[in-house]
């Protein structure tokens, strides 16, 4: 079995300047960096049962939790324009919530019966796109940061996820999985023009876009 915790350690691309944020009994995991790469957010698990937000500045400095309930808070991602979208996890279902940095603002944006998947911002920070485990199937949805503007994306039988928008906006690439094989595929962030990108025998994802000129 696994010895010792996870913890958040940060390093240079070339591997120097190895740094350890945290250090603790507990696990930390799911780190995701804010813009300008000040802060990261984090999921650490304080119980056996439940996990909450924290955020720590990129020296290892100004911990803070972010969230304090019996729940699982999960898939942090931080917006362009500084908030914080993550996915609770209930027994019965989750939610698809936000908050400040400084653990303000928290509210929900979407409920659901079913499990929600990771959330991913657009561009500007003003829609966030995810998945929600329909019954047999995932299928991709979007919904403005207000809350408003709740769409679904994708209607059919087989799994979608993994959503990746455009440095521009204007699409959002993600994984379609039919069975035998997995392809990547784009979309309009209104469901329509959706186009099968990769088509082949193995195991395709979407990853990322490359910057726009």
């Amino acid at each position: 079995g696994r010895v010792g915790t996870l913890e958040i350690v940060v390093m240079r691309g070339d591997g120097t300047h190895r740094r350890r944020l945290t250090t603790n009994a507990v696990d930390d995991v799911e780190p995701a960096w804010a813009p300008g790469g000040t802060r990261l957010a984090f999921t650490r698990y304080v119980g056996r049962t439940n996990a909450d937000l924290f955020v720590v500045a990129a020296n290892g400095t100004g911990l803070r939790r972010l969230t304090r309930s019996p729940a699982d808070d999960h898939h942090p991602a931080w917006s362009s324009t500084g908030w914080i979208a993550w996915v609770r996890y209930f027994a019965n279902g989750s939610e698809l919530r936000l908050v400040r940095r400084d653990g303000s603002g928290n509210r929900r944006l979407v409920s659901s019966a079913r499990a929600i998947g990771a959330p991913a911002w657009s561009p500007d920070g003003s829609r966030l796109a995810f998945t929600v485990w329909d019954g047999d199937d995932a299928e991709l949805h979007v919904v403005g940061a207000g809350g408003s503007g709740l769409r679904r994306l994708t209607r059919n039988d087989v799994d979608d996820i993994g959503p990746v928008w455009s440095p521009t906006g204007r699409r959002i690439a993600f994984t379609r999985l039919t069975g035998g094989s997995n392809d990547v595929w784009s979309m309009r962030p209104d469901g329509t023009d959706k186009r099968r990108l990769t088509s082949s025998a193995a195991h395709e994802a979407a990853g990322a876009w490359s910057p726009e000129p």
